[in-house]
């Protein structure tokens, strides 16, 4: 999947940030989900590439 960076949400997320979230929270976000927010949070696919 080829994502538009123009369209990320800014900053992104941090290991420090999911650490607290997952506190607050009280659970734990699986590994391959934060990398993918890590990488593509907020960021919308460009078309006809995903």
């Amino acid at each position: 999947m080829v994502i538009d960076k123009s369209t990320l949400i800014l900053p992104l997320p941090s290991d420090k940030l999911f650490e607290r979230k997952e506190k607050n929270w009280r659970l734990k976000l699986p590994e391959d989900f934060k990398s993918f927010l890590q990488h593509n949070n907020g960021g919308k696919p460009v078309e006809r590439n995903y």
